[in-house]
């Protein structure tokens, strides 16, 4: 995926100006930068939810899977159920996320940090060619981000990973080049 000059606004307030980025095919990229910066305005670029004011975008992803800042579970429907809605082998994402034990849970049984993982679970689960994660170990465990670090190092040896974070040691963990905003 390649950003050629691109600029965005909003209410024509600008938030991205001539932002220019070839990214990786495969491994894990950080956006890093201070709050307001334009950082889930490029996510939102990236998977076509918004359009360029100015430049293009070359080669942008077909099939994105986002982990929004809020986990965007539908609350009828259990963990296993919200997986489910987007692809195959939910018991196996599940379980990889260490909820194994919570399959038959609706959302509003499970905790910040349990929802999170669904959400993770779920994303992880589509068929995708690319994962966008917006600050997607917030109310996470360090053990927890240990594992999901994990999983998404090995995610990220086939696909892009573009990673939001507010925390270097994020992307320090999952190996990150750094795109500083």
């Amino acid at each position: 995926m390649i950003f050629s000059h691109v600029s965005f606004s909003y209410d024509q307030k600008p938030v991205i100006q001539d932002f220019s980025y070839e990214f990786q095919k495969t491994g894990v990229t950080c956006l890093f930068g201070p709050s307001g910066c334009g950082k889930t305005t490029l996510l939102r670029l990236m998977c076509g939810l918004e359009k360029p004011t100015k430049g293009f975008i070359q080669e942008a992803p077909a099939n994105p899977s986002v982990v929004f800042q809020e986990d965007r579970l539908l609350p009828w429907k259990t963990a296993k159920q919200n997986v489910d809605l987007v692809g195959t082998e939910s018991e196996k994402w599940l379980q990889l996320v260490g909820l194994k034990d919570s399959l038959s849970q609706y959302p509003a049984e499970l905790s910040g940090g349990m929802c999170r993982r669904v959400a993770l679970a779920r994303a992880l689960a589509a068929p995708s060619d690319i994962l966008l994660l917006d600050e997607p170990f917030t109310g996470l465990e360090e053990e927890r981000i240990q594992e999901i670090v994990a999983i998404l190092l090995e995610y990220a040896k086939e696909k892009p990973v573009i990673l939001i974070t507010h925390k270097m040691e994020e992307a320090t963990m999952l190996n990150a080049t750094i795109v500083n905003l």
